[in-house]
């Protein structure tokens, strides 16, 4: 169990996975992955933000599984950046 973020409401403490997985959207908007790619970046919040409310539904496994996805979408590369390497903020190569 890990903290909530500050901009996440409703219970004080959430399983890891959400909580890393808000983490990896905060890094990949930080990298500029939510302009280059924002129906893909929109897909991975959009299943946080379901993670968490299945979370505060009691289905904490379906939850954690959203999560997990979630934030292995926004660590790989998004399908419409192929010619794009966030990690280094080098472009074409």
């Amino acid at each position: 169990m890990k903290e909530r973020p500050d901009y996440r409401s409703g219970y004080q403490y959430y399983p890891a996975a959400l909580v890393d997985a808000d983490g990896e959207l905060s890094a990949a908007r930080a990298s500029g992955k939510d302009k280059a790619c924002p129906a893909e970046y929109n897909d991975a919040k959009n299943m946080v933000d379901k993670a968490y409310e299945a979370y505060m539904a009691c289905h904490t496994q379906e939850a954690i599984d959203m999560a997990m996805k979630a934030m292995a979408m926004a660590k790989g590369p998004l399908p419409c950046s192929a010619d794009v390497r966030f990690d280094s903020g080098s472009y074409g190569d």
